[in-house]
């Protein structure tokens, strides 16, 4: 067993005890919220040991009385993100890159734009609401590093919500991806909108 997936087990038995390996719904009742962070701080601290990651899975995002949906490939490493999305807006594949200058959008033809704020850049070409600052971090059951947080765990110390920079993240199926547990589906909804919500169903992890 290599060293990032002692490291990683670790934090997912800090952060998702008593999930099942077949797929586990996050129960809901009596939870209370909290707004400190000291129930994430074993599992941030041991995650900054983890160089890269890669996340395949698929994604829907609803706007403006619309949906669309794709797949979606993000790739993290200590340097860059890359989110590959395949498949929605009729656009066939873009491309997002962000890096410590900025964020740079490629579309299926060669295209590309840059801009300094990432969530604005994919806006712009797709007309995608989606919170990729933070969405990195709530992939991995994990707030954002910065900002006020609320949260709700269960009676099994898992995370089932999370309320961050104007989203309410609701957490709905934890499974086992080698042999680690991680969230399989989650929704972003945008606190400002009932409109706007971004969900997730992650298909397979890979960590490097």
């Amino acid at each position: 067993m290599s060293i990032t997936t002692r490291v990683l087990g670790l934090v997912l038995s800090v952060c998702l005890m008593s999930a099942c390996a077949s797929g586990v719904k996050v129960a809901t009742e009596d939870a209370v919220f909290k707004t400190d962070r000291e129930w994430f701080r074993s599992a941030e601290l041991q995650l900054k040991a983890v160089d890269s990651w890669t996340m395949r899975g698929r994604i829907a995002v609803r706007f403006d009385n619309k949906g669309e949906t794709g797949s979606i490939l993000w790739r993290e490493s200590a340097a860059q993100q890359s989110v590959r999305l395949n498949g929605p807006f009729g656009a066939g594949a873009v491309e997002l890159k962000v890096d410590a200058l900025g964020a740079e959008i490629t579309d299926r033809n060669g295209n590309s734009r840059r801009a300094t704020n990432a969530q604005t850049l994919l806006f712009e070409s797709t007309g995608w609401i989606v919170p990729v600052a933070n969405l990195r971090y709530w992939l991995q059951g994990l707030p954002g590093p910065e900002g006020i947080i609320e949260y709700r765990v269960n009676d099994k110390e898992q995370l089932v919500e999370l309320l961050q920079g104007g989203w309410r993240v609701e957490y709905s199926t934890f499974k086992e991806f080698d042999g680690l547990i991680l969230p399989a589906r989650l929704t972003a909804h945008l606190s400002s909108s009932n409109d706007t919500k971004v969900r997730l169903v992650i298909d397979q992890w890979d960590w490097r």
